[in-house]
């Protein structure tokens, strides 16, 4: 195992710990802030396609974002997995209700043709840990860091996590893809310019 793989690990386990000790209330209390920020930011609101990610239990609950932006008109879509392939597709999605739960208690997007992701506005990527350059670290299945390659050039790629979930430096390899912004409860972020509350304009 390489150095940077021994990293890798070392940090997947120091942030399942600290998700770990959050609190329910600081959980809900946090995804709201999330959202306002996420919500309030110049490419959401320029967007017309979004690809989201349904929250697992200990990351930030974007399903009010998620209604919001189906209400509000927008092509929506959401990961659909082949597990034999360790792929991943973009799967439009209508209606919370449509998601499925398949493998490891994961919600999925319903069976149904795949959108390109070069076309989409914006993708909210989530992941373990992330640093304020736009590196990102993963669960290890390598599912979206496959997605991350198949995006177009003007999809903006935004990080979604908790402040706890960001670190100075995250340990990355050549193949590894990185994210344009970040969004947690201290705002939306650019990466490399900053933390800034509310909209960027």
């Amino acid at each position: 195992m390489s150095e940077v793989a021994r990293a890798k690990v070392a940090m997947r386990a120091a942030m399942r710990a600290r998700m770990a000790d959050v609190r329910a209330e600081e959980r809900r209390a946090w995804s709201r802030a999330i959202g306002e920020a996420l919500e309030s930011c110049e490419p959401w609101l320029g967007a017309r396609s979004v690809l989201v990610f349904l929250s697992a239990p200990d990351e930030a609950d974007l399903d009010p974002v998620i209604e919001r932006a189906i209400e509000r008109g927008l092509r929506v879509a959401a990961p659909r997995m082949d597990w034999g392939a360790r792929a991943m597709e973009a799967v439009g999605l209508g209606s919370l209700a449509q998601t499925e739960i398949r493998r490891l208690g994961i919600r999925e997007a319903p069976d149904g043709p795949a959108i390109d992701p070069a076309g989409l506005d914006i993708a909210l990527i989530p992941g373990l840990a992330f640093d304020p350059s736009g590196g990102r670290l993963g669960r290890g299945a390598g599912f979206y860091d496959r997605f991350l390659g198949r995006l177009g050039p003007g999809t903006v790629r935004i990080g979604v996590c908790f402040g706890v979930q960001v670190a100075a430096d995250v340990p990355r390899e050549p193949h590894d893809l990185g994210v344009d912004a970040l969004v947690s409860e201290r705002g939306f972020m650019l990466c490399g310019r900053g933390w800034r509350p509310g909209a960027q304009r």
